[in-house]
């Protein structure tokens, strides 16, 4: 046995000695001491110990825990410290190297000899795991199935070289991948299935599947899986022995296609078929003789065949005979349904025997002769449903000898002529037809029809019971020689009501045609490409005239100027949503190329199921309406020019009023009198804004009010200059549109009321008054509101409003009644006017 090495690595040499005669006592080979790090490193490299006893604390500048970083750098040995240092600085630093055992001096001898026989153990099992893996490989790469190891998740931890063998792979292609990367997405399912199981079950499982090789075929492997378990019982993955069976598995697939042949001709047999041993028991059945005992094929295995006819003693003679002669033809029995019915059958038996010719047993086949009866009853019942389908026919079916005379008249000819049937036997069909279709009928049933063998049709007239007459397709067959008819077969339709329709239908066409040649307007019909499918020759007419045009070849496009193609298109998709469009102008292009522009109303048409086909639309030219109507805006625009010019000349005007009134004002020294003056500038400054702001809008009828309010009420600030600096002003003006014949009226009442709260409710030597004065103008539903409201000392409360001698007041309530309105005061806090009209 190889003597185990140890290498001391300690800076004391009388603690080395000791230690070394210990080892050496132990039966431990001693390879060496080293009392630095730097030594310790050299032999370790130099001499591959088993084991190195290092001691922390070394000679020179690299301790221990360095000297055995850079060791296990280079080495896979392990390291036991020997060291009188036991804080957890040192202890962290040398569990990085992961130490086998960390022993403080002084350390107990059996402690030391412990650790390094436990080293010693674990050495001398490794390497015999080493020969023992070694020997598994050999075997594995030596045999054609290949074993392997999976974890819990599928994935391979291990795979034997042999696998090169069988899928072409080398190992490290498998290793780290799911084993269910390479199996067929056919029997990917079962093999998870298979796995899982395997885990569950605790068993081992055997699973075939297809795996995917390297030369990107499949190739079909059969495995074992065998579960492991950790110690506490938790699933830990499989291992796996597998072996490829492609040739298996294509002789197992010929011998199945063989059998499932065989078996196959058997099933598809018609007729009961039975396999009997020599015991006269039942061996095999196929599925007809399931049906035909109504007993299923495991039970009827093993029992005595004769028990399942009606005679069982014929039954086994019969059998007795096959066995005697070799085969039986035609033997007749009665086969026993579970339920009682009965079959009859004519058997035909024959021996069969094994490779040596033993009889083994007899093959048995039954045919059904019930069949042959139920055949002739299901003819008699097929002529019984053939007479009830002639009779319950809308249409009429006669049968005629060859003299034309009637022999069979199905019901409906009471319903088609009115005659019962006994009344029309006996009748020649040429007496029912109208005499000027008597040569047509005479002429297609008995000349024509001779000579063809085919059917013919015709439509002819008839005679009703009642007299009157009707049109009838005819649709006849000439069967006098067929043996089972004797006889001329008409079947015969009435036409009259679809001959109505169709004369409607005319009518109406003709109807609709008149129409277009009467309107005004053309039609055009398209597909739901645009392509034209039809013109009306109005259409034609509006687009030029000219007949030689095929404009079955065009689409609206090409009648359409360009600037309009992508509108159409548009419009197009609108009309197959909403079903229609009205009143739609295009730019159309006539055929000597001039312009002109067109009205269209579309509407979208539909097939008889109800879905969309095309367009119908029609069109008019509106160029002469168009012409009228540019210039009636244009006459238009020139009386909306005249009108602003009046506005404007009527604002110029009044300014020279009020420049006039201002110029006589600053004659006159009495100021009651020069207030009235600047009263009526104000007046007039109020009806020319109305002017002004009338010729800035669009519109020449009414007036936007809020914005008429602010600009009042600032010209009038400018005119109490002296007095509005101090008044606090609250506009709350909403966007009413007036028209001028109140616009006045109402400025004029804003304007006399705000001048009063200038002149009359603030007293602009009080600097510590704070003046309010507040306007709210608004309307709801058919009504106009206004309010004027100041928070001055108020109205004398004896004053009545109404009647003052004041012309302000006098103005704004004659302008009220003007506007048919309410006027109404509130004096508890300050003044304040409410005002509300309706809106004409």
């Amino acid at each position: 046995m190889t003597p185990f090495k140890v290498l001391i690595a300690e800076d004391d040499n009388i603690t080395a000695l000791q230690i070394k005669k210990k080892l050496l006592s132990w039966n431990f080979q001693v390879i060496g001491i080293a009392s630095s790090g730097d030594e310790a490193v050299e032999m370790a490299l130099n001499t591959l110990p088993d084991v190195i006893l290092m001691d922390i604390i070394l000679k020179g500048n690299m301790d221990g825990i360095s000297a055995a970083k850079i060791i296990l750098q280079n080495l896979e040995v392990p390291i036991i410290y020997l060291t009188a240092y036991a804080d957890e600085k040192t202890m962290e630093r040398a569990r990085l190297t992961e130490p086998q055992n960390y022993i403080v001096k002084p350390f107990d001898d059996m402690e030391l000899r412990f650790a390094l026989e436990m080293i010693s153990h674990r050495k001398n099992m490794e390497k015999k795991l080493l020969k023992s893996q070694n020997n598994l490989n050999l075997i594995s790469e030596t045999m054609d199935d290949y074993v392997g190891r999976l974890n819990q998740k599928g994935i391979i931890s291990f795979v034997s070289s042999s696998i090169k063998r069988t899928l072409g792979y080398n190992p490290s292609e498998f290793l780290g991948k799911p084993i269910f990367e390479f199996i067929h997405p056919e029997d990917l399912e079962k093999t998870l299935k298979a796995f899982k199981e395997c885990g569950n079950n605790k068993k081992s499982i055997k699973i075939r599947s297809r795996f995917f090789n390297i030369h990107q075929n499949y190739t079909w492997i059969e495995s074992i899986l065998t579960p492991l378990f950790s110690d506490e019982g938790q699933f830990n993955g499989a291992i796996f022995s597998s072996r490829q069976i492609n040739d298996q598995i294509e002789v197992e697939e010929e011998l199945k296609y063989a059998m499932n042949y065989s078996r196959n001709l058997i099933e598809a047999n018609l007729d009961p078929m039975v396999t009997i041993s020599q015991g006269g028991k039942i061996m095999d059945v196929n599925q007809a003789t399931e049906d035909a005992t109504g007993i299923p094929r495991n039970q009827l295995i093993g029992t005595n065949f004769s028990q399942y006819f009606t005679l069982p003693e014929k039954a086994m003679r019969g059998y007795q005979k096959t066995l005697f002669y070799g085969s039986l033809k035609d033997y007749p029995l009665t086969l026993r349904h579970i339920t009682g019915k009965t079959m009859d059958v004519l058997y035909n038996a024959t021996v069969y025997r094994d490779n040596e010719g033993k009889v083994q047993g007899v093959f048995a086949a039954a045919r059904n002769i019930t069949k042959l009866k139920k055949a002739n009853e299901a003819l008699k019942l097929s002529e019984r449903h053939f007479r009830s389908l002639i009779e319950n026919a809308l249409d009429l079916i006669l049968v005629l000898n060859k003299k034309g005379d009637i022999t069979y008249a199905s019901p409906s000819v009471e319903k088609t002529f009115g005659f019962k049937v006994h009344e029309i036997l006996g009748f020649n069909i040429l007496d029912l037809v109208f005499y000027q279709d008597i040569s047509l009928a005479n002429e297609a049933l008995f000349e024509k029809l001779k000579k063809s063998k085919q059917s013919i049709d015709f439509e002819i007239r008839f005679q009703n019971e009642n007299g009157s007459w009707m049109v009838c397709q005819v649709v006849a067959q000439n069967l006098l020689n067929d043996p089972a008819v004797k006889g001329i077969i008409l079947n015969i339709k009435d036409l009259t009501q679809h001959k109505m329709a169709e004369k409607a239908r005319n009518n109406l066409e003709t109807i609709y045609s008149t129409l277009l040649k009467a309107s005004l307007d053309g039609v055009i019909a398209m597909d739901l490409e645009g392509n034209i499918t039809h013109l009306s020759q109005k259409a034609i007419e509006i687009l030029g005239g000219d007949k030689t045009i095929n404009y079955h070849s065009k689409t609206i496009f090409d009648i359409v100027s360009p600037s309009k193609h992508q509108l159409i298109k548009e419009n197009m998709e609108k009309i197959i949503v909403d079903g229609y469009l009205h009143n739609i102008e295009y730019n159309f292009i006539r055929t000597d190329g001039t312009k002109f522009t067109g009205e269209m109303n579309f509407a979208l048409s539909h097939d008889y199921q109800g879905t969309p086909k095309g367009f119908i639309s029609t069109l008019r030219d509106i160029s002469i309406r168009k012409e009228m109507e540019n210039q009636i805006k244009k006459s238009l625009n020139e009386k909306e020019i005249l009108l602003k010019e009046v506005h404007h000349r009527v604002k110029n005007n009044m300014q020279l009023i009020s420049s006039l009134i201002g110029l006589q004002s600053e004659q006159i020294h009495d100021v009651a009198t020069r207030e009235m003056f600047e009263d009526s500038k104000n007046r007039i400054k109020s009806l020319a804004l109305i002017h002004e702001i009338l010729y800035a809008s669009e519109s020449m009828e009414a007036v936007e009010f809020s914005e008429y309010i602010v600009n009042l009420i600032e010209g009038l600030k400018s005119s109490y200059n002296h007095i509005s600096k101090s008044i606090a002003i609250d506009i709350q003006a909403k966007k009413v549109l007036m028209e001028i014949d109140q616009a006045i009226p109402c400025g004029l009442i804003i304007n006399e009321l705000a001048s009063n709260c200038f002149k009359y409710a603030f007293n602009s030597e009080d600097d510590n008054q704070n003046f309010k004065m507040g306007i709210k103008f608004y309307s709801r539903g058919d009504k106009i509101f206004l309010n004027i409201a100041d928070n001055g000392p108020g109205l004398p409360g004896n004053l009545d409003f109404r009647n003052t001698e004041t012309l302000g007041l006098q103005i704004v309530c004659t302008l009220v009644s003007q506007l048919g309105g309410e006027i109404g005061l509130d004096s508890s806090n300050g003044t304040k006017f409410n005002i509300n009209f309706k809106k004409s």
